[in-house]
């Protein structure tokens, strides 16, 4: 009995020399995205076909979409009849939605949708990055109208040349509303997607409006 007692206490002991089993490894650091919003400030985005315009829908989701991307650095665009920089790239979260709640028609000559010039400035603004990736989110109602430096065709590829992905997201219906009856014009918006490698969204509403930044969001996620 007792020698049975000691070859127990032996075991035990070698037991708990047993080195403990190795931590978890740790997820990979998540990948910081540089993207700049270039933001549609033409007197179509005045529209009511979304609540309570196309301009405030725009604010509200694209706020939504900077705050659920805590790892990102924003930068902000505007484009009418000229493009304009708002916001540099910052990792200033908090800044960049104060600036989005801020933004209103007449912050850029809105009497004109220059949407290459938009686009070009937006890449323009990502040419110092060394982030690994960059994008620009760009929204609107999608009609071209205006030309200073770049048509769309022209921006979309210079955006692929320096390998900058374009999200488009197209804001509104095409029902006649009452800001002179523009409605949307969804092909320039999905050329520079399909361009850039990016992808293009319709936003008819808060909900689709949500969802498309959301799958934004998702590709952003999943990496390169």
């Amino acid at each position: 009995m007792r020698a049975l007692l000691v070859l127990f206490v032996s075991v035990g002991c070698e037991r708990a020399r047993e080195p403990p089993p190795p931590p978890p490894p740790k997820p990979p650091p998540v990948e910081a995205v540089d993207i700049v919003l270039a933001i549609d400030l033409s007197k179509s985005m005045e529209e009511t076909d979304l609540p309570s315009d196309r301009l405030d829908a725009t604010q509200v989701a694209l706020r939504t979409f900077v705050a659920n991307s805590p790892h990102d650095r924003f930068g902000i665009v505007l484009y009418a009849q000229q493009a304009k920089r708002l916001a540099p790239l910052t990792a200033d979260r908090a800044s960049i939605e104060r600036a989005l709640g801020k933004i209103q028609i007449g912050d850029v000559p809105d009497l004109g949708t220059a949407i290459g010039d938009g686009l070009g400035l937006a890449v323009d603004e990502l040419a110092t990055s060394t982030a690994k990736r960059r994008v620009v989110v760009l929204v609107g109602d999608g009609d071209n109208n205006w030309v200073t430096r770049f048509d769309p065709d022209q921006a979309a590829a210079a955006a692929k040349q320096a390998g900058v992905i374009v999200y488009t997201l197209l804001v509104g219906n095409d029902s006649t509303t009452d800001v002179g009856g523009m409605s949307t014009n969804p092909t320039t918006f999905k050329n520079i997607a399909a361009t850039t490698s990016g992808a293009y969204y319709r936003a008819t509403d808060p909900t689709t409006f949500a969802r498309g930044l959301a799958a934004v969001r998702t590709k952003l996620d999943a990496g390169p």
